[in-house]
């Protein structure tokens, strides 16, 4: 459904695109070319969110039949009249032909940043709200069904007020968070945290072997391998307390740093007049044997999995804010304009 979900993603997000093809030379960008359609849309972006950052659409994904988008908007936007309905945070879409769909009910009390698909009709939410359906339990995080609302209970997490789950992965039954929270428990098991966990989806522990250090954490970005090595991409000053482990690091499966990996900012840019914290990672993703990053300031770059390695190092107009793997292609969300940048060149 790559074209359905590329139209959506255009259409209701308004943000330009880079679309990298992952087998060709280390230069390897491409433009793709697809269809615009004319969708449904959301508006009204909650005034009282956590971040600064104005977009209002977080997330979106495929989940069954339907286009689930999240993030801080507060209404829907009919195209044919311009009408508007009330359905903040959290919103589906007819994936072809972009209309709302009514009939999905599922609320949170507060921004979502992050959906992952988990099959049989199930999706993984997370973001900036106390409970989902007004069900315990659910803060930050939770598992509902897309069809009957229900969330599932067996996933019960509790983080700190005023804390954020941004970015979730699950690989191999596990599941990993990151965000801006200083504690978390899950099944039982509490620890003090700075916005990286990881939780065994089969039991809904958590796994408190798996706790790195973030000094001045906030993670954005989390992706895993089969292997159990985890990447965390955010705007934090180090790792583990290791020197040039800002913003991007790589972990081993307890937790430290993977020895030799190219951690830090890598981008090679980092112009005068902008603060001291110039370098932070917006998106993260995995694809052919490569880490694909984009990010502040103005740039994506791509890395080699095993050493860090760069591999592609690219100037775009704004800030990159997205990387996603969607039918072997990655899709690099911006706030930018092509002819500006060099991201084909």
């Amino acid at each position: 459904m790559f074209r359905s979900k590329l139209t959506l993603f255009v259409s209701v997000c308004l943000l330009s695109s880079v679309f990298v093809g992952l087998n060709a030379s280390p230069a390897f960008a491409d433009k793709y070319e697809t269809t615009v359609n004319l969708t449904d849309g959301v508006d009204d972006n909650d005034p009282t969110r956590a971040t600064t950052i104005r977009a209002s659409i977080w997330a979106i994904e495929q989940v069954g039949d339907v286009m689930l988008v999240g993030g801080s908007f507060r209404t829907v936007r009919d195209r044919s009249n311009y009408a508007s309905i009330p359905k903040p945070y959290l919103a589906a879409f007819d994936p072809d032909t972009g209309e709302y769909v009514p009939w999905f009910s599922t609320q949170t009390d507060g921004p979502v940043y992050d959906i992952v698909d988990l099959g049989g009709n199930r999706a993984l939410i997370s973001g900036e709200f106390d409970s989902v359906n007004s069900v315990s339990g659910t803060n930050g995080i939770a598992i509902v069904d897309i069809v009957t609302g229900l969330v599932d209970t067996s996933l019960n997490v509790d983080i700190n007020d005023s804390g954020v789950i941004r970015a979730v992965d699950v690989v191999n039954g596990k599941l990993y968070l990151g965000g801006s929270f200083r504690s978390i428990s899950a099944g039982g098991v509490s620890m003090n945290a700075s916005g990286v966990a990881r939780i065994d989806l089969a039991s809904g522990v958590l796994e408190s072997s798996f706790n790195p250090v973030l000094e001045d954490a906030g993670v954005w970005a989390i992706s895993a391998t089969s292997g159990g090595r985890v990447f965390v991409g955010g705007y934090f000053s180090s790792v583990n307390g290791q020197d040039e482990t800002e913003t991007l690091a790589a972990l081993n499966p307890d937790g430290s740093l993977v020895e030799g990996w190219n951690h830090g900012f890598n981008h090679r840019k980092c112009y005068p007049g902008w603060n001291t914290n110039c370098g932070a990672i917006n998106g993260l993703a995995i694809a052919d044997g490569k880490v694909f990053t984009a990010g502040a300031k103005h740039y994506w770059t791509a890395q080699s999995l095993d050493t860090g390695e760069v591999l592609a190092n690219k100037i775009i107009s704004n800030d990159g804010q997205s990387v996603d793997l969607v039918d072997g292609m990655i899709v690099i969300g911006c706030h930018c304009v092509s002819s500006v940048s060099d991201e084909f060149n």
